[in-house]
């Protein structure tokens, strides 16, 4: 949460210099909620009605990334051996030990949604019903090499 207070300056063409013609107050507030889609919106719904034009940022994230890491990595494994298998079939030789395994990082992103709840959206939303936001789909990437030995 923060807070904060800032002159609010707009130039003067008679005085050719900017002057202080008020003051912005502005309040941060963070909440962090679990994606349950209905009461989700229905918050969302709730700071478009206000009379304050909040600003909302709405952000997704994932709560396990470990067990979505360790899924990617799985995957990963998977798909490089199904591979290493089609190449060694087509080659004539024979899948054999494995020499060597390097992979990256898992990357998971997600995508950050801003809203600006304006006057129009405010008058809208007070007869309109709930804001309805999904969050997009989630992408984690994981890169391995496998080295196996062959024989022929």
């Amino acid at each position: 949460m923060s807070f904060g207070v800032r002159p609010d300056r707009r130039f003067d063409k008679e005085q050719d210099k900017h002057v202080v013609v008020g003051y912005e107050a502005s309040h941060r507030v963070g909440e962090e909620l679990s994606f349950d889609k209905e009461p989700f919106d229905r918050v969302l719904g709730q700071a478009a009605q206000s009379a304050s034009e909040a600003a909302v940022t709405v952000s997704f994230d994932v709560s396990g990334q470990d067990a979505l890491r360790r899924r990617a990595m799985r995957a990963a494994i998977a798909d490089a051996q199904e591979a290493a298998r089609v190449l060694a079939e087509a080659s004539g030789t024979t899948l054999g030990e494995i020499a060597r395994i390097d992979f990256s990082y898992v990357e998971v992103r997600t995508r950050c949604l801003t809203y600006e709840l304006a006057d129009s959206l405010v008058a809208e939303s007070a007869a309109a019903p709930a804001l309805d936001v999904e969050p997009q789909a989630l992408e984690a990437e994981e890169g391995v090499t496998i080295v196996w030995e062959v024989s022929s």
